[in-house]
């Protein structure tokens, strides 16, 4: 059986305060890093943690992803 393999990239700018394992990038589609997996827009917004989210209001969720320390 044949089959095709595809990888996706995505650069991820921004992360959530509460749960930093969702990453979300300039085009605003959000990742959990855990599972690898992309969240599916829904009518107006995303379910997150069972919590359900408007797209307008993200931001007051969001905060830049910090850097991480270089031990060189």
């Amino acid at each position: 059986m044949n089959y095709l393999l595809v990888n996706v990239s995505f650069k991820c700018f921004w992360q959530f305060r509460d749960q930093p394992h969702y990453k979300v990038t300039k085009c605003k589609k959000i990742i959990n890093i855990k599972t690898g997996k992309l969240l599916k827009y829904h009518v107006r917004g995303f379910f997150i943690n069972g919590k359900y989210l408007k797209r307008n209001e993200l931001n007051q969720y969001l905060e830049p992803i910090p850097d991480g320390e270089c031990p060189f």
